[in-house]
């Protein structure tokens, strides 16, 4: 039996498999503002004190993007 979490798991990895094919030779910020577009308010990056660079660069894609900061 196929549960609900099954299938979203299957279509995560169609998603993740897709997204990698498709942008391979894309800018960092092309794949940020994908993630951002994909996944809406449900997006959000994590960076350490140390590198803020991804977290600089999603904020272009997705102004107010939530950050998390690991303590590494």
């Amino acid at each position: 039996m196929t549960t609900v979490q099954d299938t979203r798991l299957t279509e995560l990895k169609e998603l993740a498999e897709r997204a990698g094919r498709e942008l391979e030779d894309a800018s960092a910020l092309e794949i940020l503002t994908w993630a951002a577009d994909t996944f809406g308010t449900k997006f959000c990056v994590t960076s350490s004190m140390e590198d803020a660079v991804v977290a600089h660069l999603a904020s272009r894609a997705f102004p107010g993007v939530d950050v998390v900061f690991l303590d590494t």
